[in-house]
């Protein structure tokens, strides 16, 4: 459902994500700005859309590269130490 003051500023040519409105998860919708030359979308009419980035998956991917700076810290701190 979309508020109809709000409905004339999507185009047919908008594209739509779901992004994250926060840390906890908040999901909420993103729609692109079209043209100005689209016309208006149509009540049913679908729109492009696009794979979401997932929080959770960022977050992994930041520890397991948090660990391995780690692991290459240390062992340049060992090879500094021995020369």
């Amino acid at each position: 459902m979309i508020k109809k003051d709000v409905k004339r500023f999507i185009k047919s040519d908008c594209e739509v994500t779901i992004g994250s409105g926060g840390l906890i998860g908040d999901r909420l919708l993103i729609i692109t700005q079209g043209s100005s030359e689209a016309p208006i979308v149509k009540e049913g009419q679908h729109l492009v859309s696009t794979e979401p980035v997932e929080t959770d998956a960022i977050m992994s991917s930041l520890l397991v590269t948090a660990s391995n700076a780690e692991v290459i810290t240390q062992n340049l701190a060992e090879i500094m130490v021995k020369k």
